[in-house]
């Protein structure tokens, strides 16, 4: 039915203005930035001066983790084990520990968003408060995995904002 396109795109103009309004007055402590305080912190006082690392078993470490950022976590994981196992006094830092601190050192963190399982939508902006795709009605939240309180949803996507990255 010709009413219903239309309605259904002066609906979709409706929420693409409200996007561009979010946008126009973006602010680094808005709620919908996704970004803490540290990380907020960071972007506003970035570090003066250059890093240096003295420390061998870390500089290998984040070397290693930089080497395999093609890589999956497993490969990185495995050669950890491997590095363990044949060098018995090396203190080779975990995936997530070195993951961590190279996120903390350069002040570039990730931020997660929730989005609809069948990839229709995210739910930022103004629709960070559904709970079910605006498009197909699917849940956003997994009944099954969500416990205590704690909402765990069906899919995220990674975003690395680009100030922090600009800095680094």
């Amino acid at each position: 039915d010709l009413e219903d396109e239309y309605t259904g795109s002066i609906e979709e103009i409706q929420d693409a203005d409200q996007f561009i309004r979010l946008i126009h007055q973006a602010t680094l402590d808005d709620c919908h930035s996704g970004l803490d305080d540290d990380l907020q912190q960071n972007i506003c006082n970035p570090p003066q001066m250059p890093l240096d690392i003295d420390e061998p078993d870390i500089l290998f470490s984040i070397k290693a983790y930089i080497s395999a950022s093609e890589a999956s976590q497993e490969t990185y994981n495995s050669f950890h084990k491997a590095v363990q196992e044949c060098f018995l006094g090396m203190e080779m830092l975990s995936y997530y520990e070195v993951k961590k601190l190279v996120s903390e050192l350069s002040g570039v963190h990730m931020i997660k968003t929730d989005m609809c399982i069948n990839s229709c939508m995210a739910y930022a902006g103004t629709f960070a408060g559904l709970v079910t795709c605006k498009y197909c009605g699917h849940a956003c939240y997994d009944p099954k995995k969500s416990k205590h309180g704690k909402c765990v949803p069906y899919q995220q996507f990674s975003t690395f904002p680009i100030g922090p990255q600009l800095q680094a």
